[in-house]
């Protein structure tokens, strides 16, 4: 397990070991409750989540953008990518389809999904979600 030691004001080092084991002035914490090593970690959740939505940019015309920064991510969805128009009722259909699926999601703008896991999400759970995004927008994209 990958552990970060406090070395110090300020200072954070990383180290990989079986389980904690503070030494003598020392106090490990784990990855998820560091802020600083917290900030990697979203960065790289934050990356994957953006590549796996991405590859459903690539899949389905209707997502005209993907966009984000860290885990704070959004599809937008539009008409035509050209004309950039939004399809406000394809969102609204992937909505439905996602939550049917079990798969929580919000809107935001005029066709937009964001989402925001939680920092300690992990690879299998986006992919989770990505499937269950997949099969929605696959749904929504047949009754279009």
């Amino acid at each position: 397990m990958r552990f970060g030691r406090l070395a110090g004001p300020g200072s954070v080092v990383l180290e990989d070991r079986p389980e904690p084991s503070p030494g003598a002035g020392e106090v490990t914490v784990t990855l998820a409750a560091c802020g600083v090593c917290g900030t990697d970690l979203e960065k790289l959740r934050g990356n994957y989540l953006l590549s796996r939505l991405r590859e459903l940019q690539k899949k389905y015309e209707e997502i005209g953008d993907v966009r984000g920064l860290g885990l704070m991510t959004a599809t937008e969805f539009v008409k035509d990518r050209k004309t950039r128009e939004p399809a406000i009722a394809f969102r609204d259909r992937v909505l439905v389809e996602a939550y049917k699926r079990g798969l929580i999601l919000l809107p935001c703008g005029k066709s937009s999904i964001r989402y925001i896991p939680p920092l300690i999400v992990r690879p299998e759970e986006i992919d989770e979600a990505i499937e269950i995004l997949d099969a929605s927008l696959r749904t929504a994209h047949t009754a279009a």
